[in-house]
């Protein structure tokens, strides 16, 4: 049953394909019932769910009989217009259909969450402790053997790349998930889609503004709050201030400004700035963790209140 294609009917109209488990996600959320009309290319002719494969899906308890069919009714002397009625069972059927089509579109994020979390987390810790031993290290040589290992050494730069590989394909993933999710919910077009969402982070100079403001739509979209907006605002400046410094302490210490790179005062400010850049970059990881969990959260909540609406 689980390979079959099934189509269903919606107000007169023929809606699908769609698989088994959409259709049951369908039935939890109350959109499709026992007599709903659905078709298979096993099935000769539509049947009402109960009379399938699917009867296995509908919840406990004695079927409802099907409506009776409509009578004819004498007109009334003065009939009452029916234009408002219309216009009711016309706004109806559009949340109906609505509903049906979040419930049945929308992506999970619980599972990537968990693959951003685990890639994440180690990201956090390294920087953290990269910072927090150039920081606290006692002398100038001790500052700059951290410095070195921290951008040398082999070891530290395969392990490094492979959960930063890793970091980097599941969150753009999950972003890309969240917009097409919030786009779903909203019923709106965004400004931003959902593949750019991701696109403007691999653009350069575009990359310094738009993948903030495409965050800041996916959040408006999945809660609103203007608390979680500011969040997101320390998020980035966090991210850009401290790729900044970063690219500059490197380059004061190997690239062409090593004039700069000479006094035992100018190599401990380097290196202290470096130490502070290491743990904004470790705030802007756990940020960004905080920020996949409370965007996956909201969006949960935002579709049961449409499933139950």
């Amino acid at each position: 049953m689980s390979d079959k294609i099934w189509y269903y009917e919606q107000n007169g109209d023929r809606k699908g394909p769609v698989s088994v488990e959409q259709i049951e996600a369908l039935i939890d959320a109350d959109v499709l019932t026992a007599q709903t009309k659905v078709w298979c290319e096993q099935l000769d002719d539509w049947q009402a769910i109960h009379r399938t494969d699917l009867k296995a899906l509908l919840p406990e308890g004695p079927i409802a009989p099907p409506p009776l069919p409509s009578k004819q009714e004498a007109a009334p002397v003065n009939p009452v217009p029916q234009f408002q009625t219309a216009n009711t069972d016309t706004n109806t059927n559009t949340r109906q259909q609505f509903k049906a089509n979040v419930v049945s579109n929308f992506k999970s994020l619980s599972v990537l969450k968990v693959f951003v979390l685990i890639s994440m987390f180690p990201i956090f810790l390294f920087w953290m402790a990269a910072g927090v031993m150039i920081w606290k290290s006692g002398n100038l040589h001790k500052k700059e053997a951290w410095f070195d290992a921290v951008n040398n050494d082999q070891g530290f730069l395969v392990l490094q790349g492979v959960f930063m590989i890793a970091a980097v394909i599941t969150f753009c993933m999950f972003v890309y998930r969240a917009a097409y999710n919030a786009q779903l919910m909203s019923n709106t077009k965004q400004d931003i889609s959902p593949g750019w969402c991701v696109g403007w982070y691999f653009i350069p100079i575009a990359n310094l503004w738009m993948p903030w403001k495409a965050m800041k739509q996916i959040w408006r979209s999945s809660d609103g709050s203007e608390s979680g907006q500011t969040g997101i605002n320390f998020w980035w400046w966090f991210a850009i201030v401290a790729a900044i410094v970063e690219v500059i302490a490197v380059e004061v210490v190997y690239g062409e400004y090593t004039s700069l790179y000479s006094s035992a005062s100018s190599k401990a400010g380097v290196m202290n700035a470096y130490a502070f850049t290491a743990i904004l970059s470790a705030l802007s990881v756990m940020v960004t963790i905080e920020l996949v969990k409370e965007i996956e959260k909201h969006q949960n909540e935002k579709l049961r209140e449409i499933s139950i609406s």
